[in-house]
């Protein structure tokens, strides 16, 4: 007798290993077929592949590419509720390897930023998001790694004053001696590095200087720029999107210093 597991994956955790592995070992079956469904909130190729690195160690434990007879097999139930919670961003049920995986691909982006801010703030991840896609499109960058950048951003933006002052004393790094409202910038990396496992450098170093704009490397230089330059937040900023457009350099330094005699008028050191 085999055991016969089918879902969405979308994505699958490690509760329903944990649960094949059991109905297994109670019902001593001598195999796990798992059956992915077509159709989910997720692209397929991506659910197989994290279905196929989540089975890989368990030699009893393959994939169907067409399903068979339940009466011929025990029905195993996957656990929707937990991988809604992972949508949402609660990494918990996933392992190292998969959070690395979803979070470089963009699987689940914009429900986990959804979860983690206010409405208003979300809507701004997403405003600049789009905006950091146009620029890198022009100027010949990654696309799709600038419009994460964009989307995780500010995913730090919302924690309370509490959780700040515990993150930022992680490390005690440089952003701890500026104004409480750029140490998100840091927290962002960190919990991005360690928590969601991202690992393209790129992101990781343009959304730790996203605030301050004190990284010239390309990705740091288009953040600082896209976030600054917000459509959504309410000014007329088209002038200098059109010079970033054509050379992003130009529009950093623009920017960068219209940023600085801002704090200077503001007497923000």
């Amino acid at each position: 007798m085999n055991g016969l597991f089918t879902g969405d994956f979308d994505p699958i955790t490690i509760a329903d290993i944990q649960l094949a592995r059991k109905v297994k070992k109670e019902q001593n079956l001598e195999y796990i077929y798992f059956y992915l469904h077509k159709e989910g909130q997720t692209d397929y190729a991506c659910r197989l592949e994290m279905l196929k690195r989540m089975i890989k160690p368990y030699r009893k434990f393959k994939i169907l590419e067409k399903t068979i007879q339940k009466n011929a097999c025990v029905v195993i139930e996957e656990n929707k509720q937990l991988q809604k919670e992972v949508r949402q961003g609660n990494f918990q049920y996933i392992p190292k390897y998969i959070r690395s995986y979803i979070m470089e691909k963009g699987l689940y982006c914009r429900t986990i930023i959804h979860a983690q801010l206010k409405e208003k703030r979300y809507l701004h991840s997403l405003s600049v998001a789009e905006l950091s896609k146009r620029i890198a499109e022009t100027n010949h960058m990654d696309k799709q790694k600038a419009y994460l950048i964009g989307i995780y951003h500010d995913i730090a933006k919302n924690l309370s004053s509490k959780e700040n002052r515990i993150y930022i004393s992680i490390d005690d790094p440089y952003e701890k001696e500026y104004p409480e409202a750029v140490w998100h910038q840091y927290i962002g990396y960190y919990l991005l590095k360690h928590y969601y496992c991202l690992r393209d450098k790129d992101m990781l170093k343009a959304i730790r200087h996203h605030c301050l704009g004190d990284d010239d490397s390309p990705y740091s230089q288009l953040i600082f720029v896209a976030d600054k330059l917000d459509p959504s937040r309410g000014y007329d900023s088209s002038k200098e999107i059109e010079l970033t457009l054509h050379n992003l350099k130009n529009g950093f330094a623009t920017v960068k210093l219209q940023n600085e005699n801002y704090l200077k008028k503001e007497g923000v050191k």
